[in-house]
């Protein structure tokens, strides 16, 4: 094919990837896809898109230029970069799943290494607790993730801690009293999801948590401390 032939076909391709470039340009100017979640897969697709253009690229110089041995080791080349994430997939599915499209982990780990890596000082919280605290205590904590927890564990958007959004500071600490709370939590998740935000933000006890006179620091790990209720 001529080089003229060859013209059209360098423009359509050259106005193809220019055009697939501007729609991931335009998709993340968008608020849709702003969140943090979306944008690391978002970020993946990226890289994807251009680890195939490479690859492409790559066969088409070394079909023009590269011959005997050279065209060998370029094809083993491309046909590890190809295989290595099918290797990467197995071992996640075999495993952990993965949190985000870079965990490449190929060995188990365990179960202590694993839930610390994801879970960080919470994780590090609830063992301290579950190894410390009497196993008859009782704790207030708007954390949803209970079954990590060993203790009686009080959800602060119960049902039963509705008497306390009309009470002041002294009657709702008196009122956890008789529903026989010792401790409170508290950590990032407290004010993260819809419906602990509605009542956190009505919560007298947790927006007086700095009160030591009745919230005792008793224990910190990273972002998560744990009170004594005076």
């Amino acid at each position: 094919m001529s080089r003229e032939a060859r013209t059209p076909q360098k423009i359509a391709g050259g106005a193809l990837f220019a055009g697939l470039a501007a729609l991931v340009a335009t998709l993340a100017t968008q608020w849709r896809f702003q969140s943090p979640y979306i944008a690391e897969y978002a970020l993946g697709a990226a890289g994807v898109f251009v680890t195939l253009t490479v690859l492409i690229t790559a066969l088409v110089v070394m079909a023009a230029f590269v011959s005997g041995r050279g065209r060998t080791v370029v094809t083993l080349g491309i046909s590890l970069v190809l295989f290595t994430p099918g290797v990467f997939a197995v071992a996640a599915e075999q495993w952990e799943p993965r949190q985000n499209v870079w965990q490449v982990d190929l060995l188990p780990h365990s179960e202590d290494a694993y839930l610390s890596e994801r879970l960080g000082s919470d994780w590090s919280m609830w063992k301290w607790i579950n190894e410390n605290l009497p196993p008859n205590s009782t704790l207030l904590s708007f954390e949803p993730r209970l079954f990590y927890i060993d203790v009686r564990v009080l959800f602060a958007a119960s049902y039963e801690l509705t008497p306390t959004l009309n009470m002041t500071l002294d009657q709702a600490v008196a009122f956890l009293h008789t529903l026989g709370v010792q401790y409170v939590l508290n950590s990032l998740l407290s004010g993260g999801p819809l419906v602990n935000q509605i009542f956190w933000r009505h919560s007298v006890l947790y927006q007086n948590l700095g009160n030591q006179t009745v919230f005792g620091l008793f224990h910190i790990e990273g972002d998560s401390v744990l009170y004594q209720l005076a």
